[in-house]
């Protein structure tokens, strides 16, 4: 990412990391799947041919609750006859509406698909039996601003498993922040576009990944949920466990005025779609390439907001857009994170056994899956560090098409169109190289397909590369790591080796006169 600062330094004025959309379920375990229901109702004295009438009691008793309460703050309770009218928009025009700046705003219901418990009648054995299937039942979102979340909703299942959700949004914590803090700020739609302490704002949002969300959200679920005390539902539903169900982290780099966004944006997004490959975006979500055996797409969308670029690997998707006019926006979804790799031990003994584990959808494993969204939007960035300013191909390719004098030593010109050279320009801009960097040996294999025969070839080819690498290092288009033997492609290089391959794959008609 340091390398798209550095080529759009002189626009740039910030970068603020941190969570956007989080969506969070709470599950009753004990009641979620067939057999631990039909265990809880045993406990309870429920027969299975008494569940439906269990189930409507238990249903009912939450829809009076809800009504209740939405009675006793003095907000109204709206019915939706269909699940795709915009809740968020009807919420939200109810709190304008009434200038609601604090408490619930509304409490909306309406049908929607679920999956939850049913009764059937087993052709085989002859016996009711419980079964988890695809149905229908009420919803009910609780939309509120919260004083420290903002604006956010609690949404709640009302038929058995009675599954609750809660969302809140980074952007909208972070402002609740900023104004108990002091700090001034510039927000449009649910960005910030300038920040007058972009450190501590920085520090506010990473607040997110810090906090004890179990104890967070049952603090937000329990002004709504029915309690033990009020009799409505049996007292051993009331224990959740919590997951992440859906989050989004965003990169968002603020620009000084829009026209330096809108200069460079159309080619960010030419570059996004051409160059970078299948192979370029599982390395961004830290997958091999070689291994993976998902689908990747990406598609590019003209909206009434601007323009999205989006790429998705499996059921998780990373994406750029420019937000506000002047903030460019790259953005990590995750719905699935069990491909993705945590270092720790197991949920139940955090102590026991620490090694790489699959990641979990538990809130245990909130601040890894930042880390990694992150990371993963540093890499997008640093790939488009290649789209540089508006200069003529001349300007960058004339520096490195002349001979440099390096400790006395005199190095050939580039030849930056030239098959050869262009070769090693591919080999070295591999996207697998913006996660650990690139070394003689990851060159040698982006440009060799087979292996050396003997010794003696494979000798050849490792002084071939590093001749090849030393000369893109005098040439400033690569810099050593440290004192490893590790390179990485400086802004200088993204511009040149990016501007080459650029020009050897365009296709350009000329008018030839006769």
């Amino acid at each position: 990412m340091q390398e798209f600062i550095t080529v759009h330094q002189d626009s740039i004025q910030g970068v603020l990391h941190g969570f956007d959309r989080m969506i969070f379920r709470g599950t009753l375990r004990c009641i979620s799947y067939a057999d631990g229901l039909g265990k809880y109702m045993n406990s309870q004295g429920i027969l299975l041919k008494d569940f439906e009438g269990w189930a409507r009691r238990c249903t009912r008793r939450l829809a009076d609750h809800f009504d209740a309460l939405a009675k006793k703050a003095g907000r109204p309770c709206v019915y939706l006859a269909s699940s795709a009218a915009s809740k968020e928009e009807r919420a939200g025009a109810i709190a304008r509406a009434d200038r609601i700046q604090r408490g619930l705003v509304c409490v909306l219901s309406c049908v929607e698909p679920c999956v939850s418990a049913s009764i059937r009648r087993n052709a085989q054995s002859k016996h009711l039996e419980l079964v988890f299937v695809p149905r229908k039942c009420k919803f009910y979102y609780l939309y509120l601003i919260h004083p420290v979340f903002g604006w956010m909703h609690v949404r709640i299942q009302s038929w058995i498993p009675f599954e609750v959700q809660v969302y809140v949004n980074g952007r909208s914590f972070l402002q609740r922040q900023l104004d108990k803090a002091g700090i001034g700020y510039v927000q449009r739609d649910n960005c910030f576009t300038h920040l007058d302490n972009l450190k501590q704002a920085q520090s506010l949002i990473d607040q997110l990944t810090r906090m004890d969300w179990c104890k967070v959200l049952r603090g937000l679920v329990e002004p709504f949920w029915p309690g033990p005390q009020t009799g409505l539902l049996p007292e051993g539903l009331q224990m959740f466990y919590w997951t992440l169900r859906q989050s989004e982290l965003a990169t968002d780099v603020m620009f000084k005025r829009a026209a330096d966004l809108a200069a460079i944006y159309p080619r960010l997004c030419r570059h996004a779609i051409e160059a970078l490959s299948c192979q370029d975006i599982l390395r961004f979500m830290d997958k091999s390439p070689s291994r993976y055996r998902g689908e990747v797409t990406g598609s590019l969308v003209k909206l009434v907001q601007g323009v999205r670029v989006k790429h998705h690997v499996g059921s998780n998707s990373i994406k750029m857009y420019d937000k506000g006019s002047s903030v460019l926006r790259v953005e990590t979804t995750i719905n699935n994170p069990k491909p993705l790799r945590v270092y720790r031990g197991p949920l139940a003994h955090p102590r026991q056994e620490v090694k790489w584990r699959c990641m979990s959808k538990s809130v245990a494993d909130v601040a890894r899956r930042a880390r990694f969204c992150q990371q993963a939007n540093q890499r997008y960035l640093a790939a488009l560090a290649a789209v540089g300013l508006s200069l003529e191909a001349a300007a960058v390719l004339d520096g490195v098409s002349r001979p440099v004098v390096h400790g006395g030593q005199r190095d050939r010109a580039l030849r930056p169109t030239s098959p050869d050279d262009a070769a090693v320009f591919a080999a070295v801009m591999n996207g697998k190289h913006l996660v650990n960097g690139l070394s003689n040996g990851s060159v040698q294999a982006a440009l060799f397909t087979a292996s050396a025969p003997d010794e003696i070839e494979a000798r050849r080819r490792s002084n071939w590369v590093g001749r090849r690498l030393r000369l893109l290092r005098h040439h400033g288009l690569i810099k050593k790591v440290g004192a490893r033997r590790l390179y990485r492609v400086t802004p200088k290089g993204s511009r040149v080796m990016g501007l080459a391959l650029a020009l050897r794959a365009s296709t350009t008609l000329l008018s030839i006169a006769a």
